[in-house]
């Protein structure tokens, strides 16, 4: 049984530096979230997902520029799918015009170091 709780996540990311993303579970709705926030404290991307087992599927949204108060919301889709306890593959896609289709954006084989 997964309790209420929060874990901190902390990754490297190509060009960004060290990253810290405190992810929730929410045992009422089974829901689990994660939140980025940039250096001045504001939230520049946000994801929830239901799903759990080897492969899941996040929803959620980035900001364009995260520099610009200009920036606009960013709708995304990321699945990660554990390879091994080691390592997850991390796909994002984004939407591409009306049609209900995804575009891949990136894709990424993550690690743990240490």
């Amino acid at each position: 049984m997964v309790r209420d709780g929060r874990l901190l996540q902390i990754m490297s990311a190509n060009g960004r530096g060290i990253l810290v993303a405190p992810m929730e579970y929410s045992s009422e709705t089974k829901t689990w979230s994660i939140s980025e926030t940039n250096k001045y404290g504001d939230t520049v991307s946000s994801q929830t997902t239901q799903d759990t087992g080897q492969k899941t599927l996040w929803v959620g949204w980035e900001l364009s520029d995260e520099r610009d108060n200009q920036s606009y919301k960013i709708h995304e889709r990321d699945t990660l799918t554990f390879l091994s306890l080691d390592e997850f593959r991390d796909i994002t896609e984004r939407p591409t015009g009306s049609g209900g289709t995804w575009e891949t954006i990136q894709s990424d084989t993550c690690q743990r170091s240490g």
